[in-house]
């Protein structure tokens, strides 16, 4: 089985948003321009 990856901008999305918890119970959300560069 193939492993999936984080989707991209040049996959052809609009925003490719990341989504984590923020540690005070909610959420925060970021628009990543590359999600592979980004380290949680």
């Amino acid at each position: 089985m193939r492993r999936l990856r984080r989707p991209r901008s040049s996959d052809g999305f609009d925003v490719v948003r990341t989504v984590v918890f923020d540690g005070r119970g909610g959420f925060a959300v970021r628009a990543e321009d590359d999600p592979d560069e980004w380290q949680p």
